[in-house]
């Protein structure tokens, strides 16, 4: 440091002191011009004013009430509501209770599809029954006709023997009519012949009226055999369309109850959940009017304090 800069250093901390000196004596003078002052005006005496006395906490104990009175009316309100919910929740209980289950129309359901499995079950055997009567009825038109070409054959045989005796009566009818040497004999012959002849014309026309019996009676057995099977083939239709026709008839039952089972699980579900919601809102509710009822026995405890 040169000596150019200490002298300024000094320099600089006189004029300071001498700043500081001169408002230090500047202060002084103006205190002692006050105290001077105070001095010589006469001395007046100042009248003590009470504190003011804290008036009674009414406000609050008026907001209190109100807040307890509008507390009360919250949870009467509250508590007709619990009871609306209470009662409509009973309710729903009771209707779930009657309503009517599942359980018996499952079973109707399984009975009837039962019913229905087994009449197609006959239904197959419908066919096996047709072809039973038609085999039936033809092996008694091949019996009918065997036996009947049987009798027909023996006919037959019996008019050709018939035939082969009248032409050897008619023979000897010729000869005895030609024969001139026993003219005793011939005419008694010849009536003997001609009555025999007339006997075996006879017996020859009934073989004959036999023939034309039998074929008018394995006509009519044809007709009466071929009667029975279409009776038996439309009773076997009948009974088929019957049967038909009640297979429609416990399908369209399975049908309907199929729909109230459906409309009775959508039911049973939408009431189960109409009851769990209320439960919930129940819940809630009366969770509420406890929050409630805490908060104004609370209120009634801070009131009792201020009293």
């Amino acid at each position: 440091m040169t000596r150019k800069n200490l002298f300024l250093i000094v320099i600089a901390f006189i004029v300071g002191v001498s700043v500081w000196i001169f408002f230090v004596n500047k202060s002084l003078k103006s205190t002692q011009e006050v105290i001077l002052e105070q001095a010589t005006q006469p001395s007046r005496r100042v009248a003590s004013v009470p504190s003011p006395t804290p008036a009674p906490n009414t406000a609050v104990k008026n907001q209190l009430q109100s807040e307890i009175q509008n507390l009360q009316q919250q949870i009467n309100q509250e508590r007709q509501r619990l009871d609306s919910q209470k009662q409509m929740l009973e309710e729903l209980r009771v209707q779930q209770s009657v309503q009517p289950g599942t359980t018996a129309i499952s079973s109707q359901i399984s009975g009837y599809t039962s019913e229905v499995q087994s009449f197609l079950e006959e239904l197959g055997n419908f066919q096996y029954a047709e072809q039973d009567i038609n085999r039936r009825a033809a092996e008694a038109l091949r019996e009918q006709s065997s036996a009947a070409q049987l009798a027909r054959d023996q006919i037959d045989e019996n008019i050709r023997i018939q035939e082969d005796l009248i032409r050897q009566t008619r023979e000897e009818i010729v000869y005895w009519q030609g024969n001139l040497f026993y003219v005793n004999d011939r005419e008694a012959r010849l009536v003997e012949l001609e009555l025999r002849l007339q006997t075996q014309n006879q017996q020859l026309q009934g073989m004959r009226d036999q023939r034309l019996a039998l074929a008018a009676q394995v006509l009519e057995n044809t007709r009466n055999l071929q009667s029975e099977k279409e009776q038996a083939l439309a009773d076997l239709a009948n009974s088929r369309t019957d049967m038909q026709d009640e297979i429609a008839s416990l399908r369209m039952e399975i049908n309907r109850l199929q729909g109230v089972q459906y409309q009775a699980r959508t039911s049973q579900i939408s009431l189960r959940s109409q009851i769990n919601q209320l439960q919930k809102e129940f819940e809630t509710q009366t969770r509420q009017i406890q929050t409630l009822e805490s908060s104004m026995q609370e209120k009634e405890r801070q009131l009792k304090l201020l009293q």
